[in-house]
């Protein structure tokens, strides 16, 4: 008994291959080709998505010029005290930095709103 053979899980065919390698293969093959559609599919709606972008983003610009200075500088200070109260928290940095976009633009409007006319004005 000590000359047993162990039987293998992967049985070997005429050529020397195996099952398994010829199933792993088989897996990478589709996996490859659903990546590739995938890709496709990605690329062909990048014009739509760039366009929605462009679109959303005018329309908060527009938004945020519109807006009374009493109303961006309360959001400014909200959007601050989320962001800190999330970093003190512990949140992650990603978290954080997108918590500050609204005050940035926010804030940023304001600045140029003042340098326009040259004083900040809290009462319109």
């Amino acid at each position: 008994m000590a000359s047993e053979t162990r039987k293998t899980s992967a049985s070997t065919t005429g050529n020397g291959s195996s099952d398994v390698s010829d199933e792993a293969r088989g897996i990478l093959d589709e996996a490859a080709l659903r990546a590739s559609d995938a890709i496709d599919r990605a690329s062909a709606q990048m014009p739509q998505m760039r366009d929605t972008a462009s679109a959303a983003l005018s329309e908060t610009a527009r938004r945020l010029e519109s807006s009374p200075d009493d109303v961006l500088t309360m959001g400014a200070a909200l959007s601050t005290g989320v962001a800190v109260g999330l970093y003190i928290g512990g949140a992650p940095r990603i978290l954080v930095s997108l918590a500050m976009l609204p005050a940035i633009a926010m804030g940023w409007t304001l600045l140029s709103r003042s340098s326009r006319t040259g004083t900040f004005d809290t009462t319109s």
